[in-house]
C-alpha cells in the first residue's frame, strides 16, 4: 500500500510538471524570439563599432541598461561604472583573470605596464600599450603571418568555425567581437582624424593623434582583450 501510494504522488506530481511545461511551451513564440536575437544584435553592432562591447561579467540587469542606451555618452557613463566601481572591482578582477592565463606567460609584463599607466592616469600610453597587446595575442592566437595585416579576417574566421553551433549563447560576444575588430582596424586618412574615429589602431600605431585618447578608451580595451581570452582560449565556454 506504501509503496502504491507513493507511485501515484510520484506521477501525479510528474503530470503536474508536464503541465506546467506545456502551459509555458504555448506561450513560446519562436518568431518573437527571433525578433528579439535580431534587434539585439543590431543594438550590439553598433555599441561595438564604438569600442562597447558586453563585459563578461555583466548581470541581466546591466545587460538590459546596455541595450536600451540612447546614445554612446551613456554607454561610455555604464562602462566607467560597472569597471571602476568599489575601487575598480572589476578591472582588478579581468586583471587577475588575465594574469591567471599560464599561456600568457609573455603577454604579462606589457598588460601590467598597460594596468600601471592607466591607474596613473597615462591613458595615452596605456591605449598604445593594450592595442600592440591586442594584435599580439590575435596574431598568436591564430598563427597570423607577421606580413600578414588582415587581421579581422583571420579572426572572424576562427570566431566563426570555433563557435558554429554556439550561436544562440555566444551571438553576443562573437558578433560584437567581430564588429569591434573590424572598426578599429579600418583605415584613418590622417589630415580627417576627428572626435568620431580617433579610436583607432592605425591612428594609434601610427602616431596620428596623441591628445584624445582618455580613460574611457583604455577601459575598451582592456575589455576587449578581456573578451578576446575567453572567447579564443575557451576558458568558460564548451566548444565541441
Amino acid at each position: 500500500m506504501y509503496d502504491s501510494e507513493n507511485s501515484k504522488e510520484l506521477a501525479d506530481a510528474v503530470k503536474d510538471i508536464q503541465d506546467i511545461l506545456n502551459k509555458i511551451k504555448s506561450k513560446i513564440d519562436a518568431e518573437d524570439i527571433k525578433d528579439n536575437m535580431s534587434n539585439q544584435l543590431v543594438i550590439i553592432k553598433k555599441m561595438s563599432k564604438l569600442g562597447f562591447i558586453i563585459p563578461t561579467n555583466v548581470d541581466l540587469s546591466m545587460q538590459s541598461k546596455l541595450f536600451t542606451c540612447a546614445n554612446e555618452k551613456e554607454w561610455e557613463k555604464l562602462f566607467i561604472k560597472f569597471f571602476l566601481n568599489n575601487n575598480q572591482k572589476e578591472l582588478l578582477r579581468i586583471n587577475r583573470e588575465f594574469n591567471s592565463y599560464i599561456e600568457l606567460e609573455s603577454f604579462k609584463i606589457p598588460y601590467n605596464e598597460a594596468y600601471f599607466n592607466f591607474t596613473n592616469e597615462k591613458y595615452f600610453s596605456s591605449c598604445l600599450i593594450l592595442t600592440s597587446l591586442l594584435e599580439g595575442l590575435i596574431r598568436n592566437y591564430l598563427n597570423i603571418p607577421t606580413k600578414d595585416n588582415n587581421i579581422s579576417g583571420y579572426l572572424n574566421g576562427d570566431l566563426n568555425k570555433k563557435y558554429e553551433e554556439k550561436y544562440t549563447i555566444l551571438f553576443q560576444d562573437k558578433t560584437g567581437m567581430s564588429k569591434f575588430i573590424e572598426n578599429y582596424y579600418l583605415s584613418v586618412d590622417a589630415n580627417k582624424i576627428n572626435d568620431q574615429n580617433y579610436f583607432n589602431r592605425n591612428v594609434l600605431m601610427h602616431g596620428l593623434e596623441f591628445q584624445r585618447f582618455k580613460e574611457i578608451d583604455a577601459i575598451k580595451l582592456f575589455n576587449v582583450i578581456d573578451i578576446l581570452n575567453n572567447l579564443l582560449l575557451a576558458r568558460n565556454y564548451e566548444v565541441k
